[in-house]
């Protein structure tokens, strides 16, 4: 395995709150700043981890970092949502088609 370096992972930052996941060893780690110091998040039952700042659970989906509800509710990437508006513009399509 190689070994990652600051181009392999992903940070997020935030003055409040500071994230870190490595995609290769797959370590998230989250901090909160608590009277000047960054202390470590607490993971929940599912390993994800609170960010106040932005009201979201950060967590691991299917080997990368993804943003839940604070319900626990996963939210779509870019990229699924662009899949899932596809499929629908491909129903309504066959569903004009079918009519005629």
């Amino acid at each position: 395995m190689a070994v990652p370096n600051a181009a392999d992972t992903v940070a997020l930052a935030h003055p409040a709150a500071l994230f870190w996941f490595d995609p290769y060893t797959f370590e998230f780690q989250g901090f909160h700043l608590l009277d000047g110091r960054y202390e470590p998040i607490p993971a929940t039952a599912e390993g994800r981890l609170w960010s106040q700042p932005l009201g979201l659970y950060l967590g691991i989906w299917e080997n990368r970092l993804r943003f839940f509800t604070a319900d626990g509710k996963l939210i779509p990437s870019p990229e699924e949502l662009a899949s899932q508006e596809r499929h629908r513009a491909e129903q309504e399509r066959q569903r004009v088609e079918q009519a005629e």
